[in-house]
């Protein structure tokens, strides 16, 4: 095998990828259609020979049923790894969660929540104000979770 490529586990990976999908009858070329590579291509990242391209390799984990960084050798499963919602989001939601089960009248997700605390409900508005305020806060919290080099101020210090 020819030693091109930088990344031996992505090879490796891509290698047992293609095996798996062999033993269930599909081709080579059939997968690449199937990932919308071009079958050279295949068989160079397959042989070392190149690495793909950031778009490439999410078709292929795409085909595979795999996440990129899996398939790329970061992390051990399939899957990837999920730790779950940053705490502040799962802060947030604790904080809806309580304030809908404090409404009047709260029934079930949706409209229901302004109308049960309307004054003609005989709900509180300032309870809907504070669920509309904790939505608020779990959004802002999410953006920010998703953002490159959350958490850090300018020069990658912490904020």
């Amino acid at each position: 095998m020819a030693d091109r490529g930088t990344n031996a586990k992505f090879r490796q990976r891509l290698a047992d990828e293609i095996a798996r999908a062999k033993a269930e009858g599909i081709s080579i070329a059939e997968q690449a259609r199937g990932a919308r590579v071009d079958r050279g291509q295949l068989y160079e990242w397959r042989d070392g020979n190149a690495d793909p391209s950031g778009p490439a390799l999410g078709k292929l984990a795409d085909y595979y049923g795999c996440t990129m960084d899996y398939l790329w050798g970061r992390v051990p499963t399939r899957e990837g790894i999920y730790a779950g919602p940053p705490q502040p989001v799962v802060e947030a939601i604790n904080r809806i969660i309580r304030a809908a089960d404090d409404l009047e009248g709260y029934t079930a997700p949706g409209s229901e929540w302004a109308t049960a605390a309307s004054p003609e409900a005989g709900g509180d508005v300032a309870d809907a104000e504070g669920l509309a305020g904790a939505l608020g806060e779990a959004q802002q919290a999410d953006e920010r979770a998703r953002r490159p080099g959350r958490g850090r101020g300018r020069g990658g210090h912490p904020a």
